[in-house]
């Protein structure tokens, strides 16, 4: 049983306050909130959301069957079948597995045959329906699909039961997505693959942290979070761009030029112009409209973003078999 209110919103659109950022959270100002003010409180009051949900979900629930002892960090373990978890609607086969984190939980919209497999990570507002139908859509469009849960969210839509704790985009929630990835593997067929991983906003910042590390899957990623550090709130978030080298995951990074709430001059240009300077193969893709969360939310840009990333992922494919 869950100690959250679940939200209808996504909590990276249409943020409206009268307030600004005090000890205690929002006080009354006679300024209007600046997007720093509320993209930070949006940030502390998710890791207490965390925390505050680790401590009564560990109350209420157990582990699945398959293991009655604590998470490890067993990167290799096969996944679980399970039934689909509260708050997913589409016919998906759902999966668990264990990561250093917590339980790991994610959902395929399997296209048999497929020659590559796209690994989908939410935002930082946790696994919502639109995630759900984005991997769905992706099945449709012929693309193998997965959408996985990186750590559990106190707002989420789709329940990621006993998952990690939030760290931002960090290099423990790197470890988990290797382990997510690690399990994906070892669905039948999925081995030797290749693999794109996605992701929105921090879904993207940290698909593009692993790439960093010269993992062996590609990376779209969209309106990425990449300088959390020193744009948002010391110590919580890295700072991707300080991490670029030559050898890391070939990425293409898409961006909505009208996203006001993590701005591409601030994030995306920076961390792309970075890694382009060691010689790294990252691309840049412009769009002139759209939200922040426009490439996920939006019906009108979710279509251009899976053609983006159907036409990335088989070009990967292709190249990663010559």
């Amino acid at each position: 049983m869950r100690a959250s209110v679940r939200r209808s919103r996504h909590d990276h659109e249409n943020v409206r306050s009268a307030y600004v950022i005090g000890d205690a959270g929002f006080k009354k100002s006679s300024r209007r909130p600046t997007l720093h003010d509320v993209v930070v409180w949006t940030s502390r009051s998710l890791i207490a959301g965390a925390a505050l949900s680790a401590i009564l979900v560990g109350a209420t629930c157990t582990p699945p069957a398959t293991s009655a002892t604590a998470p490890n960090a067993d990167a290799h373990a096969a996944p679980t079948p399970v039934e689909a978890p509260f708050g997913a609607s589409l016919p998906l086969a759902w999966y668990r597995t264990q990561g250093p984190g917590g339980w790991l939980t994610f959902g395929r919209a399997e296209v048999p045959g497929a020659p590559v497999t796209v690994v989908h990570l939410h935002a930082t507002g946790g696994m919502r329906a639109e995630d759900e139908s984005f991997v769905h859509d992706l099945a449709r469009a012929g693309v193998d699909a997965i959408v996985g849960c990186w750590y559990e969210a106190a707002d989420e839509q789709i329940d990621c039961p006993n998952g990690p704790g939030f760290t931002g985009v960090s290099d423990a929630a790197v470890r988990d997505i290797d382990a997510l990835v690690a399990s994906v593997r070892r669905l039948p067929g999925l081995a030797d693959r290749p693999i794109v991983v996605t992701g929105l906003s921090r879904g993207g910042g940290v698909a593009l942290l692993r790439a960093t590390t010269g993992a062996a899957e590609a990376v779209v990623a969209m309106n990425p979070l990449v300088t959390g550090s020193r744009w948002l709130d010391p110590g919580l978030d890295v700072d991707v761009d300080r991490r670029v080298s030559p050898t890391m995951s070939r990425s293409t990074v898409l961006v909505t030029d009208d996203d006001v709430f993590v701005p591409p001059a601030d994030q995306a240009f920076p961390f792309v112009a970075a890694a382009r300077s060691t010689g790294a193969d990252v691309r840049l893709v412009r769009r002139p409209d759209g939200t922040h969360g426009g490439p996920i939310f939006d019906p009108a840009l979710r279509a251009w973003t899976i053609d983006q990333v159907r036409s990335f992922a088989l070009e990967f494919a292709i190249r990663s078999r010559a």
